[in-house]
C-alpha cells in the first residue's frame, strides 16, 4: 500500500498495519497473521511480506540520511499508520463511540465498529488495531457514487454553480413526497451488487416533474442506497445516533434527509475531523502522548416523526426500484454515455 512505501522510504523497513493485512486477501482473521495456507496454494513466500503492526506502533526512525536532506532531526520516530477511511473513523472517535459513521465524499462509505472482533457478512472487514492491544473491527461498505452525485447533477445536467441557490429552490413540502425515485449507482457497484456495469436510473418522471423533483431525487436516492447498503451489511443493534463527514456533510438539506430516511439523529462535528487528523493522532499515541479533543461541539440533526414514516414509505417504492432494475433481463450498463 502507498502508506507502507512511505514508510519504507523513510525508514528502511517493509512493514504494514492491521487494516492493510486484513485487506490484503492474504490475511487469516482467526490468527490475526498472515494467511499460511492462503501463502502457500498460490505460492506466494511468505518471508516476502511485511511485518504486521499496530497503526500507531512506531516501526522505525527516519534515515539520517533522509532527515539531513528534509532538514529533520536524526531521531524522528515514524508510525505504522493505516487507510483513509480507518483514519477518518478514528479521527472521528467512532470506535469509541461505537455508533456508525458514513462519510459523504466521492463515494458514500458506510463504516460500522465493533469490539467483539465480528465479521459482518456484507462489507469490507477490517481489522483495526489503534494498539496492540485493540481488537477493533471496522466493517466497511461503499457506494461508488456518493457526493459525487451532487457535482454530477449540477455541473453536467443543469450547468448550474451554487448547490446552496440550488437547493433553497426545493419546496420543504416534497420532502417524503417526491413521486420521482432515483437509482444512484452511475459508476458500478462493489458492497451490494459486485457489478462494475451497474447503471443509474430515474423512474416516475412525468409531464408534471419538475427540475427540483429531480434534484430532490438524486439527494434522497444516495441517502436510500446508503440504507440499504446499512442494512444489508448486518447490522443487528438499533444504533444510537450516525456521524456523518465529508463534503456532503456541509448540506442542510442532505443531512435533514439521511436523518429521516434513517430515522436517527446524525451528528456532525463543529470542526470537521478527516484522515489526516486520524494519522497525526496515531503518531501522538505512537509516542505516548495523549490526544486531546478540540473538534467542539456536535451538531445535531434530529429525524421529525412524521418525515420519517414518509421517508420509510419511500424507501420500500425505492427496494421495489432496486428489485427490478437489477434482475430485469435488460442491460443497464454498456453502451454509450
Amino acid at each position: 500500500m502507498p502508506v507502507d512505501y512511505i514508510v519504507y522510504r523513510l525508514t528502511g523497513h517493509y512493514s504494514t498495519d492491521y487494516c492493510d493485512a486484513s485487506t490484503s486477501s492474504l490475511f487469516d482473521f482467526t490468527q490475526d497473521k498472515w494467511a499460511t495456507q492462503i501463502c502457500r496454494e498460490f505460492g506466494i513466500d511468505e518471508r516476502l511480506l511485511p511485518s504486521i503492526h499496530a497503526s500507531s506502533d512506531i516501526v522505525g526512525k527516519v534515515r539520517s540520511s533522509l532527515a539531513k536532506r528534509l532538514g529533520l532531526k536524526a531521531d524522528v520516530k515514524v508510525v505504522a499508520g493505516t487507510g483513509d477511511n480507518a483514519a477518518t473513523a478514528l479521527a472521528n472517535q467512532t470506535n469509541q463511540e461505537q455508533q456508525p459513521l458514513i462519510s459523504l465524499g466521492t463515494s458514500g462509505v458506510v463504516v460500522v465498529p465493533n469490539q467483539e472482533h465480528q465479521l459482518k457478512p456484507v462489507g469490507k472487514n477490517i481489522i483495526f488495531k489503534v494498539t496492540p492491544e485493540d481488537d477493533s473491527v471496522l466493517t466497511q461498505g461503499t457506494v461508488q457514487t456518493g457526493a459525487v452525485l451532487n457535482a454530477w447533477w449540477l455541473q453536467e445536467i443543469v450547468n448550474a454553480k451554487d448547490a446552496q441557490v440550488e437547493q433553497a429552490a426545493i419546496p420543504l413540502r416534497l420532502l417524503g413526497q417526491n413521486r420521482v425515485l432515483f437509482f444512484p449507482h452511475l459508476n458500478g457497484e462493489k458492497t451490494l451488487y459486485a457489478n462494475p456495469n451497474l447503471r443509474g436510473a430515474f423512474v416516475g418522471l412525468s409531464l408534471e416533474t419538475t427540475r427540483e423533483n429531480m434534484y430532490l431525487a438524486v439527494l434522497e436516492g444516495l441517502a436510500f442506497g446508503c440504507r440499504q447498503l446499512y442494512e444489508q451489511m448486518g447490522n443487528q443493534t438499533t444504533a444510537e445516533f450516525i456521524r456523518v463527514v465529508g463534503g456532503g456533510a456541509k448540506s442542510k438539506l442532505w443531512l435533514t434527509i439521511f436523518a429521516n430516511v434513517f430515522g436517527l439523529p446524525l451528528r456532525k462535528r463543529a470542526v470537521q475531523r478527516e484522515a489526516i487528523e486520524g494519522a497525526a493522532m496515531l503518531a501522538i499515541i505512537g509516542y505516548g502522548e495523549v490526544v486531546q479533543d478540540r473538534s467542539g461541539d456536535d451538531e445535531v440533526i434530529l429525524p421529525e416523526p412524521t418525515l420519517k414514516r414518509a421517508y420509510d414509505e419511500q424507501y420500500q417504492r425505492y427496494l421495489k426500484l432496486v428489485f427490478v432494475l437489477t434482475n430485469a433481463e435488460l442491460k443497464i450498463g454498456g453502451g454509450q454515455s
